[in-house]
């Protein structure tokens, strides 16, 4: 059986994406199964922007053709659509010291941009996660003066808190 979720939410802004804080952590076996094996965000997931753009999330960079001209299937057909569905939390730096990376959502499309694997996947930390496993503490992620040069590069300096 395949569950399909349609949404039409309203996106002001893309910058939204990738959130992480303790609210948003969800418990339930589907989900920690999901994590533990894929990716708990891209792993089956397509998604048409605004401009009818085909990507498996509205936040990443590439796009796979146009609704306008290329079927879903061919989309999904394409080598690199999957090439994050399997990228699990046990492989992201910091995220693989978590005691949270099984019921935590992980962004790919928004991240601190430090590591990359042999593949060339990223596998940096997400950069809107605030959490620090070795000390067990939260802090704002967006005051964090580490993540400076990625939120200039994503271009989110009005996300940042004063």
């Amino acid at each position: 059986m395949i569950d399909i979720i349609f949404s039409m939410q309203i996106i002001n802004t893309f910058k939204a994406c990738g959130i992480v804080k303790m609210e948003h952590f969800g418990a339930n076996i589907q989900k920690y199964t999901e994590s533990f094996n894929h990716n708990s965000c891209l792993h089956k997931k397509i998604s048409i922007d605004s401009e009818g753009n085909i990507r498996n999330c509205p936040s990443m960079p590439q796009n796979f053709g146009n609704i306008k001209d290329t079927t879903l299937e061919k989309a999904l057909a394409h080598p690199d659509f999957k090439k994050y569905w399997n990228l699990t939390k046990d492989k992201i730096e910091v995220c693989k010291d978590c005691e949270f990376r099984y019921i935590c959502t992980d962004c790919r499309a928004y991240t601190e941009r430090t590591h990359t694997d042999e593949e060339g996947l990223d596998i940096s930390k997400p950069l809107k996660c605030g959490y620090n496993p070795h000390t067990g503490e939260w802090q704002e992620w967006s005051t964090n003066p580490l993540k400076e040069k990625a939120i200039n590069y994503y271009k989110m300096e009005e996300l940042i808190k004063k």
